[in-house]
């Protein structure tokens, strides 16, 4: 028994009267969590078609691609101090290749560990703040929600468009997150390194990659052979 003001209290039995209001407790923190969880996948804004991508269902086809999908993975793991170590990545390569699924897996496996991510297509974003003009408040919001995010990927840079707008808005994002640090930005092309570098000119891609090289996903297509399995099972015989 324990002395507590002018009562003496049994300890044991106070954990046991104290234990369903605990078990509350902690039901009520896991079930917020899970809605908070939710909401950062929903606000991440990966497209349908690579909601289910993880590590886990990537197919790889060689070695390299195998290696690949470990460090990005363990990358993911370790983000809280991994995000220090790098400014950014640039996934390059030819379509097919998996470059969306574990630039998706990535987006998807921060938000499931606390962390605001976010995925964009940048034609598509660019249509969205060129709309925002003239309305107050709501171009900054925009810029602000991909600026502010914790990882950012940016798919499809190679249509990024031609005028001063859509260059200023790209450095703008860019520049910004460089200048905050630890905030990397991963950004998708399907063209070789020294034409992205020409097109998005050297201080876009030096603030994204920092001393890092490019990585460059050269194996082969997953569209092609799984449309060389498709030959073969409805004819019988390999193509």
């Amino acid at each position: 028994m324990r002395q507590i003001g002018e009562s003496l209290i049994c300890p044991a039995c106070l954990g046991d009267a104290s234990a369903p209001a605990v078990a509350g407790l902690e039901e009520r923190a896991e079930r917020q969590e899970q809605r908070d969880t939710a909401k950062r996948l929903e606000q991440a804004g990966v497209p349908a078609k690579f909601a289910e991508s993880t590590f886990e269902n990537w197919n790889p086809t060689t070695e390299r691609s195998t290696r690949m999908a470990k460090v990005m993975g363990k990358y993911v793991q370790e983000f809280a101090t991994s995000r220090r170590k790098r400014d950014g990545f640039i996934f390059t390569g030819a379509p097919g290749t998996g470059k969306t699924h574990i630039a998706c897996a990535m987006v998807s496996g921060l938000a499931r560990g606390g962390f605001i991510s976010r995925y964009l297509s940048v034609p598509t974003f660019t249509r969205a703040v060129k709309a925002s003009y003239g309305r107050p408040g709501q171009t900054d919001l925009l810029l602000r929600s991909v600026i502010d995010s914790d990882f950012l990927v940016m798919d499809e840079i190679d249509l990024h468009g031609s005028s001063d707008v859509d260059y200023t808005i790209l450095y703008d994002i860019i520049n910004s997150r460089y200048e905050r640090s630890g905030a990397p930005v991963l950004v998708i092309s399907n063209r070789p390194v020294d034409r992205l570098i020409v097109d998005l000119d050297g201080r876009i891609v030096s603030r994204i990659l920092g001393a890092q090289p490019p990585i460059i996903f050269d194996w082969p297509s997953q569209r092609e052979v799984r449309l060389s399995q498709r030959r073969f099972s409805l004819e019988g015989r390999p193509t």
